[in-house]
């Protein structure tokens, strides 16, 4: 079997959505012997890739550091740059499939066209869930949406990474095959409960506070300013609440602190710019409540993965987002304001016999909807398909 090319315009490997997410996917594809070479930005920490998959990095003419989540001018620059790369490699015709990830999918779609390979394309999330009050921005997300769609309708196979996803993609009338593979948690390393007692003192944690936390990007679609009102309603009530957040930048540092010095209660929240992906499961082991302020989009959130397979009990607003993979018989669900979440807060400070049922139950259902086994089952039937396969799946 020819080689895959991965065409990504995503910062390898830092540790957000998508690039967690491709990081899983190489190496269930390296692990299964498949041959990959991706073509990347710059930007973002290396990491130990598995024998048969090579990484190349395009030139950083642009000296960023970082990237932006979601689409942007500088993503579209630099994807220039890694589709004149992916066809200088791809028009000898060396590749059995281009596999276009994101803002990639264009550029894929023509060097797989022009290099006579098979095209996949992998849609990771719901483009209008990054739209702001920006006028130019939200005016770059209406062009990257057009250009998805396109996309979309002309692979050969679409890989979403969530049911929602895929509704979407079969509402463009696209004649692609469209793959449901959902997302694997961000560690495959399994939670150390000896390092709980490490994780609660880093957090500050008197004996018998309840911890209450959340993990991942303040992005606005995430609902942490819901998440945030919150907090200012429940932290004053509940004296033995300590709330943990974990991501954002420097000024969300400071506003975290800014609302725990304005509640009095600062020495009760507690804001850690990031962890390690392998240290997510210890982190999440020594916690309480998990919390999932998820408001927009239609992709699955990736931090609900890690949430259910951690066992602890998860507090979530009853939103379509957190509905792709939770319901009320493994979370507890509260509207989406902030007096709904201070209130969940509140409920589950004061009942650790639910809190513990909540838990087992999310455990079950990652274990029997969810895991890497499923997921490498999937990314092969996709990129090990032959073309009947393929047109015997396009008829049903």
């Amino acid at each position: 079997m020819k080689p895959i090319l991965t065409l990504c315009a995503q910062p390898l490997f830092e540790a957000r959505g998508s690039p967690i997410r491709v990081k899983a996917v190489l190496r269930a594809l390296g692990k299964s012997r498949i041959k990959v070479d991706v073509i990347t930005l710059p930007m973002g920490p290396h990491w130990s890739l598995p024998v048969g998959v090579r990484l190349f990095r395009v030139p950083n003419l642009l000296r960023l550091k970082s990237i932006v989540i979601g689409p942007s001018v500088p993503k579209f620059f630099y994807g220039g740059l890694i589709a004149l790369r992916g066809l200088f490699q791809a028009i000898p015709r060396r590749y059995s499939t281009i596999h276009g990830i994101e803002e990639m999918g264009i550029p894929a779609w023509v060097v797989a066209r022009l290099s006579g390979a098979r095209f996949v394309f992998e849609k990771h999330s719901d483009p209008y869930s990054h739209r702001t009050k920006s006028p130019i921005r939200n005016a770059v997300i209406e062009v990257y949406a057009a250009i998805e769609r396109f996309a979309c309708r002309r692979a050969d196979v679409v890989i979403a990474t969530g049911p929602g996803l895929a509704s979407q993609v079969k509402s463009f009338g696209t004649r692609a095959v469209v793959f449901t593979i959902d997302d694997v948690p961000s560690s495959e390393k399994k939670a150390d409960l000896k390092q709980i007692p490490h994780w609660r003192a880093r957090f500050g944690c008197l004996e018998g506070e309840t911890v209450c936390a959340y993990i991942g990007s303040f992005a606005g679609y995430q609902g942490v300013p819901l998440l945030m009102d919150a907090i200012r309603q429940a932290l004053p009530k509940n004296p033995s609440l300590r709330v943990v957040l974990v991501g954002g930048s420097e000024e969300d540092g400071r506003r975290v602190r800014l609302i725990g010095e304005e509640s009095d209660c600062a020495d009760r929240l507690v804001h850690i710019p990031q962890i390690d992906t392998d240290d997510v499961p210890d982190f999440l082991a020594a916690c309480d409540v998990l919390v999932s302020p998820r408001m927009d989009g239609r992709n699955t959130p990736l931090k609900l993965l890690d949430y259910l397979r951690s066992g602890r009990c998860i507090l979530a607003v009853d939103s379509a987002a957190n509905r792709l993979v939770l319901d009320s018989k493994v979370s507890y669900m509260v509207p989406p304001t902030p007096e709904g979440l201070a209130e969940g807060m509140s409920h589950l400070l004061t009942n650790p016999d639910l809190r513990k049922q909540y838990g087992s139950s999310g455990r079950r259902r990652f274990k029997e909807r969810f895991g890497i086994t499923r997921f490498r089952k999937g990314l092969l039937e996709v990129f090990a398909s032959s073309e009947e396969d393929l047109a015997a799946k396009r008829r049903l």
